[in-house]
């Protein structure tokens, strides 16, 4: 069941890591830590087919009692996941008292971390910890390293100056790096790489954002980011599925079309995916698409569309882990859709993650 992934990977490591401390030394650490002797020569060569976190009997026995135990809505709050910023609200705030009420009241899976700073970020991840009954999946959207979104934090360069470069071992070295800043500040799951192709240069959100215009480049590349991501014992997540390149749109205010034929999406656009998926990749996601060689009723999205999410993604991709939408926020859904029809097409579709949804509590 989706809950059951969902939990599968909040058991981190054989324990759950309900309450992250970060000292002073790890604050140094995540300002001062660019590219530091993270790895051997051998690491970056070496194809990667192990797991991010290793479960005993005794794990898996836990989750599957705790799964038991959930109630149907439960179940469909862990598949929840609100916005929320790195800093610290006064406990009598609005803010404060909205995430008190998500958290111990409708009980969601995790949280999606956007701009704060790094000690602030790590304290209220703690306070919400601690407020969960069940212990909370936290994300980021860490594309060019945590300075993509806390203001004191090591920014790394966009991907396209990564793909100019073409030493693959720093972009592994990137991925390693985030990777160990965002389980330091208790991140588990990270919304990178991205595995879009740059085919269009007047594309308003993806652009510079792109490793290259080869599929082969930006495959290789985000396999060099996402072994960098495994070796840091963080989840990483292939997007946007499946592909955003070719497009002039920006899905955030409205539905991009995606005009191409089936052979050209699979000589292109799916190549990096596929690759990502036999590197192990842990985590796709979905983006807010219109693509007709792939779901030939118009004007319905990617993100909602069970014959691009359960019949390719999962079935003819062979994909079993987790599925996260792009935030349903975006106005490339909100246009056309509400709020509970759109969670529940998404659903339906093959998504278990809904991720940032206008409306939280509904």
């Amino acid at each position: 069941m989706k809950s059951n992934l969902i939990l599968k990977y909040l058991y981190l490591s054989g324990k759950l890591l309900k309450k992250i401390q970060i000292p002073f030394f790890v604050f140094l650490l995540i300002i001062l830590f660019p590219f530091c002797e993270l790895i051997e020569e051998e690491e970056i060569i070496e194809p990667y087919k192990m797991p991010v976190f290793k479960l005993s009997g005794e794990d898996s026995l836990w989750i599957e009692k705790t799964l038991e135990g959930l109630t149907l809505r439960q179940k469909a709050a862990q598949m929840v996941m609100p916005h929320v910023d790195g800093k610290l609200y006064e406990v009598n705030s609005e803010e404060f008292r909205r995430l008190k009420y998500l958290t111990e009241e409708l009980q969601v899976g995790g949280f999606i971390f956007f701009k704060g700073k790094i000690k602030e970020q790590a304290e209220l991840t703690n306070r919400l910890q601690e407020m969960s009954e069940l212990p909370l999946l936290i994300a980021a959207d860490y594309e060019r390293g945590l300075g993509m979104r806390l203001a004191d934090a090591v920014e790394f360069p966009y991907n396209m100056a990564l793909g100019a470069a073409g030493n693959y071992d720093l972009t592994y070295l990137m991925g390693k790096a985030t990777a160990i800043e965002g389980r330091a500040i208790g991140v588990h799951q990270n919304y990178a790489p991205l595995l879009d192709i740059n085919h269009e240069y007047r594309n308003p959100i993806i652009n510079i954002r792109a490793y290259s215009e080869s599929p082969y480049l930006v495959a290789r590349h985000s396999a060099a980011f996402l072994r960098g991501m495994n070796s840091g014992e963080m989840i990483a997540t292939a997007k946007h599925f499946p592909g955003h390149g070719a497009t002039d749109l920006d899905s955030h205010n409205e539905l991009p079309l995606i005009d191409k034929d089936i052979d050209d999406l699979q000589e292109s656009d799916l190549v990096p995916f596929e690759k990502s998926i036999q590197e192990g990749i842990k985590s796709v996601m979905i983006g807010h698409l219109e693509v007709p060689a792939l779901e030939p009723e118009k004007g319905i999205p990617a993100t909602l569309s069970e014959n691009i999410v359960g019949s390719l993604l999962k079935s003819r991709l062979n994909f079993n882990g987790l599925i996260v939408t792009d935030a349903m926020n975006m106005r490339a859904i909100t246009k056309n859709y509400g709020n509970e029809e759109a969670a529940k097409l998404a659903v339906q579709a093959g998504n278990d993650i809904i991720l940032f949804p206008p409306d939280e509590t509904a």
